[in-house]
């Protein structure tokens, strides 16, 4: 499932060349909120380590009031209440730790595996192409490829 964020001045114009774009994909153009009970709002903090050990941020992740904290690499992504984003990200600066970005996103509740390659590619495909419409702000997905098919789609 997918969830398409638009801001327009002419839903006119934007509805077809979203509702051709997921069609011509093989997908069904569902009405507005139609799967927005499969994505939930989530809190998204994400800071950098520089220097710091997981175990140092998860910690002040916590104190700030993070629901949950993940290791990304060079980076730590600490999720939040989405009405605790700017709380958490002001408590996390205050602390001397270096906020990359903080936003509200749509997180799956539920995730579909993706397990071929060529299906991996429509559907990445498809994602491109709605996000080059010039009124689509952000696109949701509730799948997941795996890094073995992710690899061959991407040569």
């Amino acid at each position: 499932a997918l969830v398409v964020e638009v801001a327009t001045d002419n839903r006119n114009r934007i509805t077809p060349q979203v509702r051709g774009a997921i069609e011509k994909a093989g997908g069904t153009f569902a009405s507005p909120g139609a799967v927005s009970w499969m994505f939930k709002e989530q809190g998204l903090v994400t800071l950098q380590k520089e220097g710091k050990t997981f175990d140092e941020i998860f910690e002040a992740a916590v104190e700030a009031g993070a629901e949950d904290v993940e290791d990304a690499g060079d980076v730590v992504e600490v999720f939040t209440k989405p009405s605790e984003v700017e709380k958490v990200k002001n408590v996390l600066a205050g602390k001397g730790l270096t906020v990359q970005s903080a936003e509200i996103f749509k997180k799956p509740t539920t995730v579909q595996a993706v397990a071929d390659a060529n299906m991996a590619r429509k559907v990445l495909a498809l994602i491109e192409k709605l996000e080059d419409l010039e009124d689509v702000q952000k696109v949701y997905a509730n799948f997941d490829i795996a890094d073995e098919i992710l690899a061959k789609v991407q040569n």
